[in-house]
């Protein structure tokens, strides 16, 4: 049996040994939880630390069928009024994200026009990952999240050695556990009795992982400046550039002076 004491803290009883075990997490979910509950409780002020230069992911753990693609995932179905309201994670983060994107593009050309220099704005780039450990389909996720199980161990236990090489989900995951990311994970479990030895697995991974250490911090890039504002910038000159040599060509075509070509293109259409 599975109890919800409070947001905080549950415990999980064993119907066959009577064993109770009681844990504390940062924050704890019941099945009538909403999607958006769990991403505005969770996941969006994540979004806005990327705002501010910080490498962010959202990790799910859990036992097959607890429902961690219905937490990432979830119904990926839009309208045209948005985002369905089964949306998981993943597509609410690139929603804000875009829109974060078009603010920023926005006032970039207003700045731009206003100004003709390039805006100091502070949005950036920054690494935001999610992440599912849902890879039954190449057959390895045991392996997976056994070696995940022996990462968390060694970073609680500060072994000299942590075995991140061993598995291709650690390696991607490495900066995360106990590195510069702010990292969240979503531990996801099975209230059915049937389920109580993986369940109680995952409890005891979780309450594990609580106690990693990572040390966010803001992206050099960030600190030398908007990795967005030189790509954007980039791309806006080189449509600028565009734009020009179109209106040269249009110039050479309406006053009879031929058409203007580049190099390569004139070389080209010579064969």
């Amino acid at each position: 049996m599975l109890r919800i004491e409070n947001s905080n803290e549950l415990y999980i009883l064993d119907p066959s040994f009577d064993r109770r075990k009681t844990y504390q997490f940062s924050e704890i979910f019941d099945h009538l939880t909403t999607q958006e509950d769990v991403y505005n409780n969770i996941v969006s002020p994540m979004v806005q630390d990327v705002h501010t230069g910080y490498n962010c992911t959202v990790f799910a753990y859990g036992q097959t069928a607890s429902g961690k693609t219905h937490t990432m995932e979830g119904n990926l179905e839009s309208s045209e009024s948005g985002l369905c309201k089964d949306a998981g994670i993943i597509p609410r983060v690139l929603s804000d994200l875009f829109d974060l994107t078009k603010a920023w593009l926005v006032s970039h050309c207003r700045t731009k026009t206003a100004t003709s220099r390039c805006p100091t704005s502070r949005y950036t780039t920054r690494r935001f990952s999610t992440c599912s450990p849902s890879v039954d389909s190449v057959g390895k996720i045991n392996q997976s999240l056994l070696t995940l199980g022996r990462v968390i161990t060694a970073l609680t236990e500060k072994a000299k050695h942590i075995p991140y090489r061993e598995s291709k989900l650690t390696r991607i995951l490495e900066d995360s556990l106990g590195g510069r990311t702010r990292t969240t994970i979503i531990a996801t479990i099975s209230p059915s009795t049937s389920s109580f030895e993986e369940t109680l697995s995952t409890l005891e991974y979780a309450s594990l992982a609580e106690t990693i250490e990572n040390k966010p911090q803001v992206n050099e890039d960030f600190q030398r400046g908007s990795l967005l504002e030189v790509w954007m910038s980039g791309v806006l000159e080189m449509f600028e550039r565009e734009i020009d040599r179109l209106k040269e060509q249009l110039t050479c075509a309406t006053t009879g002076k031929g058409v203007l070509m580049k190099e390569d293109d004139f070389e080209y259409s010579c064969h």
